[in-house]
């Protein structure tokens, strides 16, 4: 997967318990298998129990999400995790095009149901990318946090990108 040496690098959370937790009546098992086969990175912000569509508190994770994507440019490096079930990263990909900046909407087989909302950027996935969280911990890193964001540690790139070959 060649990268030149001027690409960001981002990571992705694809959050599988949590997805599965909120999205009970999904058809997909596993959200990185459908990202992969559809060649797209997916976001939707987290629900706060409760909490109606169109409050505040979604609204404010769609622009975390959209400054993030906003930044990612073709030919930059994104990695996708799993937090919560200690897989750690389990794809890498290459971004194809720069964020459409729209809301779509349509995929019930994804998402809870075909009228929410989500973002999505184009990647050419490597389904064959993977390191654990334990092989993360064992080289000094732990694992990000957060939904979405960009990978500024340059021995973290380096470790990361030595895992790709």
């Amino acid at each position: 997967m060649p990268t030149s040496t001027s690409s960001s690098h981002f990571f992705v959370n694809t959050d599988l318990k949590w997805y599965k937790r909120h999205h009970p009546s999904a058809v997909v098992d596993n959200p990185i298998h459908f990202w992969l086969r559809e060649g797209y990175a997916y976001l939707t912000p987290k629900p706060v129990p409760g909490t109606p569509p169109g409050d505040g508190v979604q609204q404010d994770m769609h622009n975390a999400y959209a400054d993030h994507l906003r930044q990612m440019k073709k030919g930059d490096v994104i990695y996708a995790y799993e937090s919560m079930t200690g897989a750690g990263y389990v794809a890498a990909g290459i971004v194809q095009e720069s964020w459409d900046e729209q809301e779509h909407a349509g995929r019930a087989e994804l998402f809870r149901d075909e009228h929410e909302l989500y973002y999505r950027i184009r990647v050419a996935w490597d389904a064959g990318f993977h390191c654990s969280l334990k092989d993360l911990r064992a080289s000094g890193f732990s694992h990000p946090i957060p939904a979405i964001g960009a990978i500024r540690d340059r021995e973290r790139i380096a470790f990361l990108s030595g895992q790709r070959r």
